[in-house]
């Protein structure tokens, strides 16, 4: 499974996500929900920076 960020503009993003196909509608539902939770954290991590307004302690 693979998420990647393929364009960043002004005010949004542009993502790829690659999700193995299975038999199982359970087992597909999990690695969307995986897929989804990983590009959360990632596009949350590159967005935080533009939503700090206090420059001298940068966002963790």
């Amino acid at each position: 499974m693979k998420t990647q960020i393929i364009e960043k503009k002004t005010k949004s993003i542009v993502i790829q996500v690659e999700i193995p196909l299975s038999n199982s509608m359970l087992d597909m539902e999990e690695k969307i929900q995986e897929a989804l939770s990983k590009f959360r954290l990632e596009s949350e991590h590159d967005g935080l920076p533009k939503l700090d307004t206090d420059i001298e302690r940068p966002v963790q």
